[in-house]
Parts: C-alpha cells; structure tokens; sequence
C-alpha cells in the first residue's frame, strides 16, 4: 500500500483533503435529514399512539352511552335523592306528588329518565375531559340538533357506515371526534314513532370529542423535550462527524508524509543505485521476471526480460558453474548464491562480476517466489589480484636473486684473486716487457675490472633484495652510484646517460631504501622512452643541493611525459601510465611512502611530449647542517 502512496502526486493529497471536506458536509446534512425524520417519525407516531388511545376511550364511552340511552328508554322517571339541586329539565310530576320521603326521612324527587341522563352525561364529560351528547336525525328539539360534522357523520350512517371519527384542531387543541349510529328501538317508538320512524331505522348518533392531550397526546412540553432528546443526538452526531473527520484528516497527513517519505527513499535509493558501482536485481520465480537497477542495466545492456535473459549473460565457460550456484540456492541447499564469473559486455570486452543473492520470500510449501541481490563490478578486484600476483612473483625473483648473488659471490672473489695473482706472476717474468707480454697483462687488467663490476653487481642486488632498514648518515651520491650500477644496462640500450653528480651533504637515511627509490625512478624514465624513435632521447641523473637547505636528486627524461589528469593519481598504489606487463603501478608508491616517512618530498614537472623531471628533496644530517 504504501508503494502506491508513494506514486500518488503530492497536488493529488490537497484534492483528497478538499474531497474529505466535501463528504463531511455531505454526511453532516445526511445526518441533519436522518434526525429530522426521526423527530417527525416520533411526533407521528405520539400522535398516532394518542389518536388510538383517544379512539378506544370515545369507543368505551359510545358503548356505555348507549346502554345508558336504551335504559333510560325504557324507564319514565326514577326518583333520586334531593341535593338542593333543580332538575336538569324539571321533574317528572309537578306538586307533592313529584317530592317524597324515603327511608330515613331523606326527601326523594322524581326525575324523569331524560334529565338524569344528561346528569350522567354531563358528570362524564367533566371526569374525562370529552364532550359529548345524542344528535337526532329528526331532532324534537334544538338540543338534538347536530352540528356540521355530525351531519355528515349522520349522512355516513345513513350509507351504511356504524361508526366513523375523524381529527380535528391543531397544537393543544387537537382532539378527536367519534360518533356511533344510534338505531330506534320498541322503548324509542314512544316518542319517535309519530316521527314515522320504524324499528331498526337510524334515529340519531352518540358523538364526542376527545381532546388528544387530555388522554396523553403529545402536547408542547413532550413535543419540546423530543425535539431538545433529538437536537442533543443531532449535534452529537455532528461533533462525532466533525471528531472524525479531523482523524481522517490527520491519517491523510501522516500518510501524506509517509508517501512523501517514501518518494523521497525511493529517490534516494534510485540515486545511490545510480552511482554505486554494485548493480541490483530482483526475480520473481514463479514468473521469471528479472528487475535490474537502470544505472547497471545502462552500464552493461541488461535491463529486464527473464532470469534465463541474465544467465546467458554469464560466459559460456562460467555458465555451468553459475547455473549450479543458483541452483543450490533455489533448492535451499545452499544459503546464498556467491559466485564470481566473467561476462560479455555490450563492446565486447570481457568483464569480472560478484554476483551475491538470496531467496527473500518462499511460499508455504517452501517454493522460492523472490530472489534478491546484488551484482559488483570486481574487475579492479582482478586487475589488483593479478598485480598482486606479479608483485609475489617479483618477491620471489628478488629471493632467487639475492641467493644467486650469494653463490656467485665465492666464485667472483675465487676469480678476482686468480687474476690478482696471475698478473703478479706474469709481471715478475721477463715476459712482461714483450710485446706479447704487456697484451696479456692487459687483457688480465681487463678481466679483473670485469669481476670488479660483476662483484659490484652481485653486492647491489643483495642490498635491494634484503635491504638494511636502519637510519643513519648516507651519501645521496653514494646511493645514486649504486642504483645507477643496476640500472645501466637497461638505461643504455634506451638513452644517452648524463651523470651530473655533485658532492652534496649526507642526510639521515636508510642507504639500501634510497637505492630503491632512485632505482625505481630511473627504470620508470627508461620505460617512459619509446623503443623506436629517430633521436637518441636522454635521461639526466643530478644531485644538488636545494635552495632551502635540503638535498635533491633530480631524474629527467626526453619521453613522452605525463598527462595533467594522471598527475593527481600518479602515487596511489597500483596506478600505472604504462602498458600492460610492463608495471605494477607499485614503483612510484612505495617510493612516495619511503621519501616521506624520512621527512622529504618527491616533486613532479611533467609536459605531454617533451619529458618528465622527477624530483627527490631530502632533509641534511642535523651534524652535516652544523
């Protein structure tokens, strides 16, 4: 996930924010409409519950009003106690007859069935809290006259209906209008049958209205408490939106960074695979799809394609021995693949490479799936261990030499007392004055001079080969002599040779080590001198002393100089100018290391095409400055 956060566009996380923003509104005015039908669902159903209560009331009382009317049909008058109260519509009989004594002396007053049903009526209506009476199709009075809506209620009967309601009003005085059919019964004939109604026929209707608040209907206090229960969940909801959204918000901001992050290690890694000389690459091997760094893959012509693409890059001679490599680490037998191998590169030369990797995912059944690793460039790495290689074999040349320098010591000195004698012989005969005689002392002159040199050669190559490491006053000229003994033969078969050696002071110094270093300058301004060239080009050996008190030894040559951006490099170890076998690039270091562990400098003056002067400046003996 986070890999394709990081390929998100960083303007792509402001339009994610805008979006957010967006839907937060969108679900706060979602919520809004959720709780306002929740508010009007509940008020609905408050008033429903109201009407079915009011509804079952009015149905109640209907029904006992009517078993209250068909009583008082069948009954005249009935005498009740005297309250002190007139009748409600006079009484049954007028004069004594109407009043009389009842047990105890209580006075009893006849009142005609009518008024004590409307007392009855009445009495209801104030315990309740209805309204209510007895609507006459075919009123006897303006009491039983109905009202609009009882007409129509009576009109409904008249279709066949039995009992309708309806609501009526609004906000506390909502309140609910019953009327039930009233049917003219044998007790009804009495009054209503010279009405020409029959038996059974609709003779009126039994109406009330109930208030809805008065049998627990919603009225304004609840109604305000909903509405105030539902604006607390409302803005509960809202700052539960609001709370959220700024989570989202933060989680968009720390991913935002993540990404960026991440981009920016990407980046990173992209740029330290560009310019590290190792190469990377990934295998997917249920696929073969091969991954390769695009710096490595523009380096040597591999880019993608499949693992089987990357091993036939691998030199043909190589190729088993890398296929078994990776075979081995495939399988699990081994635990890395490592193998050094040569390739083919994209100009055709052949080049040295480490590959190192390893299985870095494997399914359940232990299958390989990833293959990761890394590819190095050890061509340097070869080329140094060839140097090294031929600097062993140089050691091991020096051994030999330094141990066929000590058996042809004996011999020489053997040599050198022969001829001593014999010319001493020869010089005491009478021989000697001839002719013959003095051409022969010559030729004896010649070999002793012959095993002279030879001796000295034979000393010089024990000293180079087992140098004497210890530190004291040395003739630089002395030194110069011996490396110039060495080199001579070499130096000239390639140049004039032009000595100018100065008697200069002794300096503190190793004599063997210095041999070294001016050895190894004068074999490098011989093999600076090409072989074949129509002048006779010269190499020029010179001591003086330097201007701020020190020694110099200067060594020149006419050949064809060094390039300015070689300079820079010219004493680091194995770095050579010349052809292939003809340097270690090791010369010139050591001895850079040698002239500056004794306190002096080696300078450079250098032109491409006319020669190279290299200059040794060593600090004088504290004695010989005195």
């Amino acid at each position: 996930m986070l890999r394709k956060l990081g390929q998100q566009e960083p303007q792509s996380w402001g339009l994610l924010v805008h979006r957010l923003a967006a839907y937060t509104a969108l679900v706060a005015l979602a919520w809004t409409a959720v709780m306002g039908a929740s508010l009007s669902w509940a008020l609905r159903e408050e008033d429903r519950e109201a009407e079915t209560r009011s509804l079952t009331l009015a149905e109640t009382l209907a029904d006992e009003r009517l078993l209250t009317l068909r009583w008082a049909a069948s009954q005249r008058a009935i005498y009740l106690a005297d309250d002190g109260a007139a009748p409600i519509d006079g009484s049954a009989a007028s004069g004594p007859a109407g009043m009389v004594l009842g047990p105890g002396g209580v006075r009893l007053a006849l009142v005609s069935a009518q008024t004590l049903t409307a007392r009855i009526f009445r009495l209801e209506d104030q315990s309740f809290g209805v309204t209510g009476r007895a609507v006459s199709l075919r009123p006897l009075g303006a009491a039983g006259a109905p009202e609009a809506w009882e007409a129509e209620a009576l009109r409904r009967f008249e279709r066949g209906e039995r009992q309708v309601h309806e609501l009526a009003g609004q906000g506390q005085a909502r309140r609910l209008r019953f009327a039930r059919a009233l049917q003219v019964e044998a007790p009804c004939l009495r009054c209503h049958g010279p009405q020409g109604q029959a038996l059974g026929d609709l003779r009126g209707a039994v109406t009330l209205e109930v208030p809805l608040e008065r049998v627990g209907g919603q009225s304004a206090a609840h109604g305000r408490d909903l509405a105030a229960w539902h604006a607390l969940l409302w803005l509960a909801g809202l700052g539960a939106i609001a709370l959220g959204s700024a989570r989202l918000r933060a989680r968009l901001r720390q991913l935002e960074a993540a990404a960026n992050a991440l981009r920016e290690s990407q980046a990173r890694l992209a740029r330290i695979l560009e310019a590290t000389s190792d190469g990377y690459y990934e295998v997917e091997l249920p696929t073969g799809a091969l991954f390769l760094s695009p710096g490595w893959a523009r380096r040597f012509g591999e880019g993608g394609g499949a693992l089987a693409d990357l091993v036939r890059t691998v030199h043909p001679d190589d190729r088993p021995r890398f296929q078994e490599a990776l075979d081995r680490c495939l399988d699990g037998s081994a635990l890395a693949l490592e193998c050094e191998h040569r390739v083919q590169g994209p100009d055709g030369a052949t080049h040295w490479r480490l590959t190192r990797g390893k299985v870095v995912q494997r399914d359940a059944g232990g299958a390989p799936l990833l293959l990761a690793g890394v590819v190095a460039d050890v061509d340097a790495h070869k080329r140094l261990e060839d140097q090294l290689d031929r600097v062993d074999r140089l050691a091991a040349l020096g051994t030999l030499a330094a141990g066929v320098a000590h058996e042809l010591n004996g011999p020489l000195a053997c040599a050198g007392s022969n001829l001593g004698h014999a010319t001493w012989l020869l010089g005491a005969t009478p021989l000697a004055a001839t002719p013959a005689g003095a051409e022969a002392l010559a030729a004896l002159a010649d070999a002793g001079e012959g095993v002279r040199r030879a001796a000295l050669i034979v000393r010089d190559l024990r000293t180079f080969s087992r140098p004497d490491e210890r530190l004291g006053p040395v003739s630089v000229r002395a030194a110069v002599e011996a490396a110039l003994s060495l080199a001579r033969p070499m130096l000239a078969q390639r140049a004039e040779l032009r000595i100018e050696l100065q008697d200069v002071p002794l300096v503190v110094a190793s004599h063997d080590r210095l041999v070294q270093v001016f050895l190894n300058l004068l074999v490098n301004a011989a093999q600076a001198l090409p072989a074949e060239r129509e002048r006779r080009d010269q190499i020029r050996v010179a001591t003086l002393s330097d201007h701020l008190g020190g020694v110099a030894v200067e060594v020149s040559d006419t050949g064809v100089g060094i390039a300015p951006h070689d300079l820079a490099r010219l004493f680091d170890p194995f770095f050579t100018t010349k052809p292939p076998g003809q340097g270690t690039g090791l010369g010139l270091s050591v001895s850079h290391g040698i002239v500056t562990r004794l306190g002096g400098r080696i300078e450079v003056d250098s032109a491409v095409g006319r020669g190279t002067t290299f200059r040794v400046v060593l600090p004088r003996d504290p004695p010989a400055r005195a």
